[in-house]
């Protein structure tokens, strides 16, 4: 006998090609495989069952760089690391290039991602196209069909708004419960449990409405009334209840096999007794099984720590269904429905940040500590179309592939930018006019929540303490862990130095405007397939009688000596040189160049610049007499922030030294001990 497994849930992407820099990795590839079929040797070749077409690319991907090692089987790397893409709709099943996914690489090749006036939710281009491509994503279920993305949004409109008015899903909600929306029936008892749960201002039983969704499935049932009927409990049987995706001999996977030891000890326990040797027994019979972990916190307090204590008594949590059983029959239901609740679980844990992941691209979701939730005018356009969701969160899309407009999807009258912003920000038409009309009031609104997430996230010392870690580049992933892994180091260090700068200009300035990168809903770094100029322009209005009204050009870069001195003298002079010339009114322009070790020629040729002519080189009658670069190191800038020195403070520092003579090495050991001294 054999009892077909039927998924409960489901995921965006493969958990095979789980991957950080998402955005990045998609663009390179999309360029990859641009390149790819336009090699003559593979243009006319099918992708599917191809083995020899797949380890090429998969070749092309080591000599890209993309890849390092050496996989078992190319091929199947090869189909992996693409997966993602076709389900995005940005490649076909053979991996050609559909209309949507060239573009994404049009938007990543033009490497201008600021939105545009088409763009009502004022997205990132490519973040306005993943939203399109993820409202369009369709899968497959049972006898019908889920649109994962357009769940996520029908449920988030659905539920019920706390005392404040937001309206968001816990991280548990979105773990535990959002994945198990797989149809109308099941997604409206959800909806209603999650908002009884609101209204009664108690945390929602998570574990019972995993439980009570499982078991209204057929498989779940018959499994159970056969765990139940029977006269003895064997290994057979318990595999045969544990309904695994991969079968294995006579169609039953073995899997849970080691989970009749877990049976026997707990049925022990409950029946005979409990003791410590018995505790122990349990724990150890856990050893061979998966999710051990999972099990030991269902057992046993959670303040317990990582290794549990000698007297296990002294921890065990005796309020659970299988403790509390009093006849066979109960300890049966209780023991079958923690081993399926245990195993969904760990499967949501796995599947929560492909996603996070995923969801993350549109730059519409709000991923904090504690909750899931919309951004402003993605909330406000949710709730305007939220009749559409209800009715299309269980349909077919066939448009995936097609590049087509907003409107062609959502085939509802679509809400104007004035009507979001009026909905989003409670303002009235004429306030939002009078605050300085519609983008006016988004930055204000949007610079509300940055300055919570900076100080919250990002405090000085915070700052400070990841200046020294890239500085010493001894544990990359640790940075990114701080801040976020959607984006490479040298793209945080820009981002952090941006931060620190904001610091020293005591928080005045438009500076996620300033910084010459893609932020994402959170505001949070994205490494771009092209990769983003080390380069903010920081514009200072006139400040008398401290300064003229000025731009500062911030270069930023983790190159080192020869790489230094090769990468960065002739761009950032020459930055400077065209931002001179492109506006000739602002003469007390200038640059910092930040790295983390400063290479002694590299301070000589920027000293030198003070006396160079730089020329335009389509006309020489225009040039530049000389330019003012003043460059530092991480431990200058870490220094100024413990100093809380301030803008007028630096710029009156950077003038004196700027104008001072004398040998490039001794110049900036002054200027250092200036800094160290102020």
């Amino acid at each position: 006998m054999a009892i077909s497994y039927k998924s409960y849930c489901w995921v965006v992407g493969t958990t095979s090609f789980r991957t950080g820099e998402l955005n990045r990795k998609i663009e390179d590839q999309l360029g990859f495989l641009d390149e790819f079929w336009a090699d003559r040797r593979f243009a006319a070749q099918p992708w599917s069952e191809n083995d020899p077409v797949q380890r090429a690319y998969y070749k092309l991907l080591k000599e890209k760089g993309f890849v390092t090692g050496d996989a078992l089987r190319p091929e199947k790397d090869a189909r992996e690391k693409t997966s993602g893409l076709v389900e995005l709709g940005l490649l076909n099943p053979e991996r050609r290039l559909t209309g949507a996914g060239r573009k994404v690489l049009a938007i990543s090749r033009a490497g201008d991602f600021k939105t545009d006036a088409s763009n009502i939710l004022d997205l990132p281009k490519d973040s306005y196209q993943y939203f399109l491509q993820l409202l369009k994503a369709t899968k497959p279920f049972e006898d019908g069909y889920v649109r994962p993305f357009v769940t996520f949004l029908h449920l988030l409109n659905k539920v019920a708004p706390d005392g404040a008015n937001r309206k968001y899903l816990t991280t548990s909600e979105f773990t535990n419960l959002l994945p198990m929306c797989v149809d109308a029936i099941t997604t409206k008892a959800i909806i209603e449990t999650i908002n009884a749960a609101r209204r009664s201002g108690r945390p929602i039983d998570v574990d019972s409405t995993i439980v009570s969704v499982l078991m209204r499935m057929e498989n779940y049932r018959e499994a159970l009334a056969e765990f139940r009927s029977a006269r003895t409990v064997d290994e057979d049987l318990i595999c045969l209840i544990g309904m695994n995706r991969k079968s294995g001999a006579n169609g039953v996977a073995r899997y849970d096999a080691p989970y009749l030891g877990v049976f026997q000890t707990l049925h022990k326990i409950v029946f005979e007794g409990v003791t410590s040797a018995r505790l122990n027994a349990f724990v150890k019979d856990l050893d061979s099984c998966n999710r051990k972990a999972d099990w030991l916190k269902y057992f046993f307090n959670k303040g317990m720590g990582r290794r549990l204590p000698k007297n296990l008594l002294s921890v065990l949590r005796r309020d659970n269904a299988v403790l509390q059983s009093k006849t066979e029959d109960e300890f049966r239901c209780a023991f079958f429905k923690v081993m399926h609740l245990l195993k969904a679980k760990a499967t949501f844990r796995d599947y929560a940040d492909l996603n996070r992941r995923y969801f993350r691209l549109t730059d519409i979701v709000v991923f904090n500590e504690e909750v899931v939730e919309l951004d402003l005018l993605p909330k406000a356009f949710v709730t305007k179309i939220g009749g559409w969701l209800e009715m299309e969160a269980f349909r077919n899309c066939g448009l995936l592939d097609q590049d087509i407009p907003l409107e062609r999807i959502v085939t509802v009258v679509l809400p104007q930018k004035e009507e979001l912003v009026v909905a989003a920000t409670g303002r009235s038409l004429e306030s939002v006019n009078a605050g300085g009309g519609i983008k006016a009031v988004l930055k204000s609104e949007r610079y509300s929540r940055f300055s919570i997430m900076l100080h919250q996230k990002f405090p000085v010392e915070t700052i400070k303490k990841l200046l020294e870690m890239v500085e010493d580049r001894a544990n990359d992933a640790e940075v990114q862990r701080l801040v976020t892994d959607n984006a490479d180091v040298p793209t945080i260090f820009e981002y952090i130095v941006g931060l620190a700068w904001y610091y020293i200009s005591g928080e005045q300035g438009d500076v996620l405007e300033y910084m010459n990168l893609s932020l994402g809903s959170d505001f949070l770094p994205k490494t771009h397939a092209g990769g983003g100029e080390a380069d903010i322009v920081w514009q200072y209005s006139a400040n008398p009688p401290h300064y003229d009204r000025h731009a500062l050009l911030i270069e930023v870069t983790l190159a080192e000596r020869d790489s230094q001195r090769r990468m960065e003298m002739e761009p950032v002079s020459r930055h400077m040189g065209y931002y001179l010339l492109a506006h000739p009114t602002e003469q007390h322009s200038y640059c910092t160049f930040a790295t983390t070790n400063l290479d002694l020629n590299v301070i000589s040729d920027y000293r030198g610049k003070k006396h160079q002519t730089f020329y335009d080189p389509s006309d020489r009658t225009r040039h530049i007499d000389g330019m003012k670069i003043m460059p530092i190191d991480t431990k200058m800038l870490r220094r100024m922030l413990e100093r809380r020195l301030e803008y007028s403070t630096v710029y009156k520092m950077f003038d004196d030294h700027f104008n001072r003579e004398g040998d490039p090495a001794s110049w900036h050991d002054d200027l250092r001990a200036a800094i160290d001294s102020e």
